[in-house]
């Protein structure tokens, strides 16, 4: 791991907020059902840990979009992949691991609350200090980060560094 820089949250600190994140969402649901959408891939492993936290009444289905490439925002959205199940009157949190300037998010919540959903929720693990841009608020928020670049825990640099169990700062990309 020569290229990868220190860790700036390890994996028993990711895993305790996020049971904490789990605990205000039970309890914020507690007689209602939930369906939740895991924008991929980054998120899946936010996902995969929260509903483990989660009371058992609630649905799961996966979305994938387009707005980076390598390190880089494009600046459009597009959906690659959509959801199959139908939220109509349903309460829905979308999962995501980073917010970067609430572009993606917002545009995903707008597209959501189109088709009829009882309410939409955001859940995110990591929001950047300066993500004001979309004006778009972050129900459950796991932690605040600076702009820096990281990878881990479902966050990554060229399809490199998902897997790892804790989150760092990339100091430089390894082609």
């Amino acid at each position: 791991m020569n290229n990868i820089g220190e860790v700036l949250f390890s994996e028993n600190e990711i895993l305790a907020r996020i049971k904490d994140i789990a605990q205000e969402i039970n309890n914020d649901y507690a007689n209602k059902s939930i369906c939740f959408i895991s924008i991929l891939k980054g998120s899946f492993m936010f996902a995969s840990d929260l509903m483990k936290n989660i009371k058992p009444d609630c649905e799961m289905d996966f979305l994938s979009i387009s707005e980076f490439e390598g390190k880089s925002s494009t600046g459009q959205v597009q959906i690659k992949k959509d959801i199959d199940i139908s939220i109509e009157g349903k309460h829905v949190i979308l999962l995501e691991n980073i917010t970067n300037t609430g572009l993606t998010l917002s545009y995903l919540k707008k597209m959501l609350l189109a088709r009829g959903p009882a309410s939409v929720k955001i859940a995110c693990l990591l929001k950047r200090s300066s993500v004001e841009k979309e004006n778009i608020k972050i129900d459950y928020q796991g932690f605040q980060i600076k702009n820096n670049y990281l990878v881990g825990y479902g966050l990554d640099i060229n399809q490199k560094f998902r897997n790892l169990k804790e989150i760092r700062h990339l100091q430089k990309v390894r082609k």
